[in-house]
């Protein structure tokens, strides 16, 4: 069982890594319902999957489309009209290197609207069982505890200590308790793993 639930609810404004996620809000409101509008069946249900997100994995992304639609965007078109004044384009490898993270960065930007506006929140429940965001302390044989938080793919940092719920550690977790052991078949061979805890 998850240890979230879907909840539409809006969030309270805060300010994190000094970005004020009520200006991110309001910044990003007219794309997702231009998104939403756009992917919505008549009624009113999303007509693509929806992607399950972490409220701090959400505000990370939502960072990312900030970052990118006010200030990269804007950064690439200056060295595109620099590159234009220069004179000729066909021996400019400037421009063409330009042109190519131009689209690079809209793609990146289309693959977040559409993701941001198909997501859905998951809020905490303390039904005890590992689920989507959930952190869950392990431990192997012989091996220091570990630290990890099952998420979604979308919000997937293994380096950070926040795997996929579809990663063969993540799928070993999902509705365990603390207490259990599983067994996690992964490409280095089978773990055998101690859940601590689950918070």
């Amino acid at each position: 069982m998850p240890a979230y639930g879907v909840s539409t609810r809006i969030h309270q404004p805060l300010r994190r890594d000094g970005i004020d996620t009520a200006l991110v809000g309001a910044v990003l409101a007219p794309v997702y319902n231009r998104q939403i509008q756009s992917s919505c069946k008549r009624n009113g249900e999303m007509s693509g999957p929806v992607h399950y997100l972490t409220p701090e994995g959400k505000r990370d992304l939502e960072r990312e489309l900030l970052e990118l639609t006010s200030v990269r965007r804007k950064e690439i078109a200056e060295e595109l009209r620099r590159g234009i004044e220069e004179g000729d384009l066909s021996e400019n490898f400037g421009y063409a290197e330009t042109r190519r993270q131009q689209s690079l960065v809209e793609g990146r930007i289309r693959e977040l609207e559409s993701l941001l506006a198909q997501s859905a929140i998951l809020e905490a429940s303390a039904d005890g069982h590992a689920g989507l965001g959930s952190i869950v302390a392990i431990r192997e044989p012989g091996q220091a505890t570990e630290r990890y938080q099952i998420v979604s793919p979308a919000e997937a940092r293994p380096a950070l200590g926040r795997i996929s719920n579809e990663s063969p550690l993540g799928r070993a977790l999902l509705g365990h308790r603390a207490g259990d052991v599983v067994e996690a078949s992964t490409p280095g061979g089978k773990r055998t793993i101690e859940i601590l805890s689950i918070e």
